[in-house]
């Protein structure tokens, strides 16, 4: 078959005669895109109707490659048979850790399977993070399947910039056009400048200011700062996780962001501290694991590993450390004579994952401590304690001051004391 833009998809599954659709897609690139590409895929394969008996959309252990070839190939009482696997890892990178069921033999194994043609009405979809053109498998997809390339440049020269703010105008316009809706130009600049290129939360910003304007037909620069300010994703969180992802493009981005919103200075730099103290707790608890021999994370791991072998060892920690912590609080909060009781509190900054029900933040907290070394964070720690010293004791500007220490956070080599 071939290989098209995201632009270029709904055209394709429009025009595209039954009998003629590819049985294998493959759609990979910017998160936001690669998911719209999914949902078009899966809406032109089987109706909503028939989803309950034709579709499998295989999540976990299931979505091993063995058992997608297995389900794919396996006559159904249906005509037709939708198979589809989010976020495949067929293009993990050298030294990355192997997700089970994606190791190189089985990944050799699916790129001869997808050589043969699959039982009559049987279709495979699949996504992933990024495609390598240069791998065998990815060429043998492109000769055989679709291949929806949902790329989009995230560097901050003029030409990506150009293509990022194509993409925000096209999502505009597909949010905006089933309202009736309008935006003005400085609006339009004013919600990217809030969002940065986040697609996701830039389209959701907007079914937000769709529904605040009601019956009014164009949305404000106006709107934007009343609405968006008020209910955007935190930009603190933003800034905290391009600083633990070493990004300086987008830290820098995100801190001048909060200093044009009105953050104080030393709120910014309280929150870059509560990361690496953060950071600094995960690091100590997986050299404690390591040291003592028990299971617990590896760098890499997938999610699905994480929640079933790390996790448990995760909570059994935290909840070792609230025990102690509610120790102390009981000897502490013992009053004096006359005195009123004492309101318990168990110090849940000293956990990892005070919030057991929600796995995913902790399981990329971990992944960003893989991206620094113990040493770098103690010197990191220290270094966020000398600004804090000098926001509070000098006449130095904090602006610069917290300019310079996001650059020196983010670049490898450049934490010291």
């Amino acid at each position: 078959m071939t290989e098209i833009n995201y632009n270029d998809l709904a055209q394709f599954l429009a025009t595209e005669k039954p009998e003629t659709l590819p049985r294998l897609f493959l759609a990979f690139g910017e998160e936001f895109l690669t998911r719209k590409a999914f949902d078009r895929i899966i809406d032109r394969l089987v109706p909503k109707e028939k989803r309950e008996l034709s579709y499998e959309l295989l999540e976990g252990v299931e979505a091993a490659l063995p058992n997608v070839m297995e389900r794919i190939s396996t006559y159904s009482f249906e005509e037709l048979l939708v198979v589809a696997v989010k976020n495949a890892p067929i293009f993990s990178g050298p030294g990355t850790q192997k997700q089970p069921g994606f190791s190189k033999p089985e990944i050799e194994a699916f790129q001869e399977f997808i050589k043969t043609p699959f039982p009559d009405g049987h279709f495979l979809v699949l996504t992933t993070d990024s495609g390598d053109k240069r791998r065998a498998l990815y060429k043998a997809i492109k000769g055989i399947g679709l291949v929806v390339d949902c790329t989009v440049p995230k560097g901050s020269r003029q030409a990506d910039k150009n293509q990022q703010t194509v993409l925000l105008r096209t999502t505009m316009e597909a949010v905006l056009s089933k309202s009736g809706k309008g935006m003005a130009n400085d609006a339009f600049a004013c919600l990217v400048d809030h969002t940065g290129f986040d697609p996701s939360t830039f389209s959701d910003n907007l079914e937000k200011l769709v529904s605040f304007i009601g019956e009014r037909k164009r949305i404000t620069a106006d709107d934007v700062n009343r609405v968006v300010k008020r209910t955007r994703k935190d930009a603190i969180f933003e800034l905290t996780n391009a600083v633990s992802e070493r990004n300086p493009s987008t830290a820098l981005f995100f801190l001048k962001s909060l200093l044009k919103g009105g953050f104080h200075p030393l709120q910014i730099l309280t929150a870059l501290i509560n990361q690496m103290r953060k950071l600094v707790l995960v690091k100590l608890f997986v050299a404690d694991c390591r040291a003592k021999g028990m299971p617990g994370w590896q760098r890499g791991m997938d999610y699905n590993r994480f929640r079933q072998e790390a996790m448990p060892v995760v909570e059994r920690a935290d909840a070792a450390v609230a025990a102690k912590a509610k120790l102390w609080e009981d000897t502490l909060a013992v009053p004096g004579e006359g005195e009123p009781k004492k309101k318990k509190k168990v110090l849940t900054d000293l956990l990892i994952a005070p919030n057991k029900k929600n796995t995913y933040p902790v399981y990329h907290t971990f992944l960003k401590s893989d991206k620094f070394t113990l040493e770098e964070l103690f010197n990191a720690l220290i270094q966020l304690n000398e600004v804090d010293l000098k926001m509070k004791s000098s006449a130095n500007d904090p602006e610069i001051m917290l300019d310079d220490l996001v650059i020196r956070l983010c670049t490898k080599g450049e934490i010291h004391e």
